[in-house]
């Protein structure tokens, strides 16, 4: 549009001016190609910033699944603040880092990579100091060639190192340390200086302990406590554990299962309230589906897409996490966003049959009296992959049911689910005082047919029957295929007159499809007979009414063929009444 209004005024004023043609051709030819110029040099640098910003979130996804590793792993705090050093080095490419933590009137060193110990041991920063009021204040990466400072630390570490960098190490909003990068790093853009930034926070959440003094390798001293270890679960915890998973191992029903497992979740971490996002039914968005506790009613009108960033990440790194730690990898994902604004700390997927997945949210603890930590994400996932295991135990043994309640030729359900549905509607029927109808359907001739055409083609036949009968009730309908080239349809709530009705608006559907086979190219003419009897005029036990209906369809055979029969039209009824 705005090359057009240019090129349009363009052309106007060398009206004015009277330009020869040729002048007028050549100017627009140049002002054409400038523009297309343009446009290619800005989608090379949009394509360039895209390409960038996501080399920036591989490289944070990767060092952040090493420092995780090093956060759980046995060993001292200092040696964890080593290997923090170690892997900013090396996927970040500096040649050098220093890990400075908060110790009563300044920061003392605790751990470096590419840094002599020994000519940096006794020095220190202090907590007033322009560096750190700097690092307070702005809680970004402070150039530290850019700062003067009194203190002999930041000058050793520019001249002797060449550091020309300084993160702050959050923990709780609060700068508890600092981490020194040194020259050679590639951390020279805003992006990764943020990437980094995220790290470092991520690192003070979990390795940073307020209060605590380091005395020495493997030590740490405070009011109360000794070295400071991998936060370990207690025998409450593993008895819990293990009473949630032998409960769950239990349930083979999906809706008592999950309002099982979001229950248990919430008493285990003592949280104020936990959900469970699941997908809806022929859809690709999520929605809260289950809840324990108290609050979050603002998420209840809330939806996750399933291709959403945050989904794509959580699938491709399974595990829990804090919502603060992903909030840096999924740039601020909107949804993500939306559950930490309402209070929710640590999210879980949950996989689900045929390549479905839930998401699992905690809030805060009840009186918000300790953070979850590494810990309580890991056991949190643990039970989470108990559950989808449950749950492909669940589908798997609905499977087989399926298919043991299924005719394999028609795919109608057969005798064996026949029966059971029937006995069920019966009590149904007799709860609520209603009536059932009961209507089996019996191809003429179709031993004629078999022998005339060949059982293949008979199979067709079956199976297009099967389809045409589905096609034909109602959706609270049973359709089984009885055996060999009988049907049944269980109608509840169904009369004599309606099933009557039924049956003979079925009997004409049949008798005017077009039957067809592979086999044979031709019209095949196919008729049924059928016979009804209902609950609880005819008989009021499953066994009696299928006689009776099977009375009545010997009746129509007797009379003809095509034709439907009632069992409590016919004379006389016999013995096979009301029991």
């Amino acid at each position: 549009m705005l090359f057009a209004l240019i090129t349009l005024l363009l052309l106007v004023g060398m009206f004015f001016l009277r330009l020869e043609s040729n002048s007028v051709l050549l100017i627009t030819g140049i002002w054409a190609a400038g523009w297309l110029l343009v446009r290619v040099i800005a989608g090379g640098y949009n394509s360039f910033l895209n390409k960038s910003s996501l080399k920036v979130t591989r490289l944070q996804i990767r060092a952040e699944e090493q420092i995780r590793n090093i956060i759980r792993s046995d060993g001292s705090v200092r040696k964890k603040w080593s290997d923090f050093c170690r892997v900013i080095t090396s996927v970040y490419g500096s040649d050098s880092a220093l890990v400075c933590v908060s110790e009563g009137s300044g920061f003392r060193v605790m751990s470096g990579i590419g840094i002599d110990p020994s000519e940096i041991k006794d020095l220190s920063l202090g907590v007033t100091s322009e560096l750190a009021h700097e690092l307070r204040n702005n809680k970004h990466v402070v150039d530290v060639t850019s700062v003067s400072c009194d203190d002999a630390l930041p000058e050793v570490l520019v001249a002797q190192f060449g550091i020309n960098q300084a993160y702050p190490i959050l923990k709780s909003d609060s700068v508890e340390g600092i981490l020194f990068v040194g020259s050679g790093s590639i951390a020279e853009s805003e992006e990764f200086k943020d990437s980094i930034l995220n790290l470092c926070s991520f690192a003070g959440r979990h390795l940073i302990q307020p209060g605590t003094v380091a005395t020495g390798v493997g030590q740490t001293t405070s009011a109360g406590m000794s070295d400071l270890k991998p936060v370990s679960l207690d025998s409450k915890a593993h008895k819990q554990y293990f009473e949630i998973t032998a409960k769950l191992f239990r349930i083979y029903n999906t809706d008592h299962l999950f309002d099982t497992f979001v229950s248990s979740i919430c008493r285990l971490f003592q949280s104020e309230c936990c959900f469970l996002f699941l997908p809806a039914e022929k859809s690709k968005v999520l929605r809260m589906r289950y809840k324990s506790g108290k609050g979050v009613d603002e998420l209840a009108d809330q939806t996750i897409d399933e291709k959403s960033s945050l989904f794509d990440l959580l699938l491709r790194r399974p595990g829990g996490y804090l919502v603060d730690d992903l909030l840096g990898l999924t740039g601020d994902n909107f949804d993500l966003r939306h559950l930490f604004q309402h209070g929710t700390e640590m999210v879980v997927p949950v996989n689900l049959p045929e390549k479905r997945a839930g998401l699992l949210g905690l809030v805060k603890r009840v009186g918000d009296t300790q953070p979850y930590s590494l810990d309580d994400c890991e056991m949190a996932h643990t039970l989470c992959q108990t559950v989808e295991m449950i749950l492909e135990s669940i589908h798997q043994f609905r499977r087989i049911e399926e298919l043991s309640y299924t005719d394999s030729m028609t795919g109608l359900y057969n005798h064996r689910y026949f029966y059971k549905r029937l006995t069920e509607e019966i009590l149904r029927a007799r709860r609520f005082t209603r009536y059932l109808g009961l209507a089996i359907f019996d191809i003429d001739d179709f031993k004629v047919f078999n022998d005339s055409y060949g059982h293949q083609t008979g199979d067709y036949i079956l199976r297009q029957l099967g389809a045409l009968f589905l096609d034909s009730v109602r959706s609270i309908d049973i359709v089984c295929r009885y055996g060999g080239e009988e049907f049944c349809v269980i109608m509840p709530e169904s009369d004599e007159d309606s099933c009557q009705q039924f049956m003979e608006r079925l009997r004409g559907e049949v008798s005017s499809h077009e039957f067809r086979s592979r086999f044979i190219d031709k019209k095949h003419d196919i008729a049924v007979s059928a016979g009804g009897a209902i609950f609880p005029s005819d008989s009021e036990r499953a066994d009696r009414l299928i006689y009776c209906a099977d009375m009545a369809l010997l009746e129509a055979k007797k009379s003809g063929k095509n034709v439907c029969r009632m069992f409590s039209r016919l004379s006389p009824k016999g013995s096979a009444g009301s029991e």
